[in-house]
């Protein structure tokens, strides 16, 4: 098959974008991102981090070595989870407290674990209090940016994200 200039740049255009916009996703707070997006962005932090820490504890096993580098892994994930949140509260049009919660609470509990006072094999009462807490947070975030649609149009984050539906087509209702 014969492949012309034009498409070889356009499809090396397509992928330095992507690769851009993957990394806008994962490491800046600036913006706005649908539920589609958002969705890709947790459930691939979520892989990615539920991965890695199993091989981690099936490698070293359950002491301090594995403890620190699992702290330091589990914090260094804590800003992109924190990039994925915050956009989309943006695009809610609302700013990212809960995310800056939830970040709070992630590291309270990677620390935690880290200095042995929970883990994660054996539930003690201060872990399943954290583990509560997000859990209840989960549900809230579950909700409010897997499932609610933001803001339609631009707001003080910026444009929306979603493409505008074509002329004739139904127009989404408002919100506010």
């Amino acid at each position: 098959m014969y492949y012309s200039e034009r498409s070889l740049y356009l499809s090396e255009q397509h992928t330095w974008e992507t690769a851009m916009s993957v990394a806008d996703l994962f490491f800046s707070t600036k913006g706005r991102i649908g539920r589609g997006k958002w969705w890709a962005g947790v459930i691939a932090l979520g892989v990615l981090n539920t991965a890695v820490t199993l091989i981690l504890f099936k490698v070293l096993g359950w002491n301090m070595v594995s403890r620190i580098v699992y702290g330091a892994w589990s914090l260094a994930m804590l800003y992109p989870a924190y990039c994925v949140l915050a956009k989309r509260f943006q695009d809610r049009d609302e700013r990212p407290i809960l995310a800056q919660i939830a970040i709070a609470v992630a590291a309270v509990q990677v620390v935690l674990t880290v200095l042995a006072l929970t883990n994660p094999f054996e539930p003690n009462m201060l872990g399943n209090v954290v583990s509560i807490v997000q859990g209840i947070l989960g549900l809230v975030f579950l909700v409010m940016l897997g499932c609610l649609r933001g803001t339609v149009g631009d707001n003080r984050f910026g444009p929306d994200p979603l493409p505008a539906a074509p002329y004739g087509t139904q127009q989404p209702i408002p919100t506010k």
